[in-house]
């Protein structure tokens, strides 16, 4: 079942949303938002939530977030090591 958010709410990026927007999977958004490091969030009953658009673009605007390089290995038998971006 597809969550649609109430009438005369804001507009709203979803995980996916944000996701393209800073280029990272689905998941890293979802534990940033958790963690609280992304402003705007409105939640939608106790499993499903958005992001104001309006304030996830002034913090974009304003210079946040903050991207930290940190190196994650991939699963094993891969041999290689992978960037992604981790907020501060």
């Amino acid at each position: 079942m597809k969550t649609v958010p109430p009438p005369n709410s804001p507009r709203t990026y979803t995980l996916k949303d944000l996701a393209r927007i800073f280029q990272v999977c689905d998941k890293t958004i979802k534990g940033w938002a958790k963690a609280g490091k992304i402003p705007g969030r409105i939640d939608f009953g106790q499993r499903f939530y958005r992001f104001n658009c309006e304030v996830v673009d002034q913090w974009i605007k304003d210079g946040r977030p903050k991207i930290d390089q940190a190196t994650l290995v991939t699963p094993a038998g891969e041999g290689r090591a992978q960037t992604l971006p981790h907020l501060d």
